[in-house]
């Protein structure tokens, strides 16, 4: 009895736990859990909800982002490197999000564990040609992490992976400084893709009422 109870205990604990990877900023918080869940991996996106649309074009945008976000923290999990690919396909809606305040977490299973492949061909291309607004940044105390990544249907390709490091700034400061501008950058990309995408998706609807 004690050692099922104890089983119970640390997949109970492991989930609480799981340290997040910090994707957003002041302005945005955003963080992603990955926890293994057998050949399975239990992912949890939670960031500061949209709401200045309406309210269907809210939980589109909310989506996508909640969608953009799992595949980086799948990305990061994996840990691949420049030069390596990953296939990110069965990747399924596991519950309802939840709201807490103006957060919102959504929840996904990526069904069966993903490999890395390396990408012989990747390798030899600038990064100024592949991937150009295709990045994900995430913190840690001391310590920033910026992924350029090409991404084709579920398919995962890294180009580029730096590591910029506080002590290597003139003070703390202006470290943080450079995380904010480089997390915003990426927000900031994103917000402009989304609204795209939405106002192309908008205008079709109108189309088809107007015939």
């Amino acid at each position: 009895m004690k050692k099922y109870l104890s089983i119970i205990f640390s997949v109970v604990l492991f989930p609480l736990f799981a340290n997040p990877y910090l994707l957003g900023n002041r302005n945005n918080p955003a963080s992603v859990k990955v926890v293994p869940d057998g050949e399975n991996l239990q992912v949890s996106c939670t960031f500061k909800a949209q709401t200045r649309f309406s309210p269907d074009r809210n939980a589109q945008f909310n989506f996508r982002k909640a969608e953009g976000l799992c595949r980086k923290g799948l990305l990061l999990y994996m840990n691949a490197k420049p030069g390596q690919s990953i296939d990110l396909s069965g990747i399924t809606t596991a519950k309802q999000p939840e709201r807490s305040g103006k957060m919102i977490t959504y929840y996904f299973t990526k069904i069966g564990k993903s490999k890395v492949n390396t990408v012989v061909q990747q390798i030899a291309k600038p990064v100024s040609t592949v991937a150009k607004n295709n990045s994900a940044a995430y913190r840690e105390k001391t310590t920033l992490t910026v992924v350029r990544y090409q991404a084709t249907n579920n398919k995962v390709d890294v180009v580029d992976t730096k590591v910029y490091h506080a002590d290597s700034f003139k003070n703390r400061a202006e470290f943080e400084d450079f995380c904010e501008k480089q997390f915003d950058s990426i927000d900031r990309k994103f917000s402009e893709e989304m609204n795209k995408i939405l106002n192309h998706f908008e205008e079709a609807k109108r189309n088809i009422k107007n015939k």
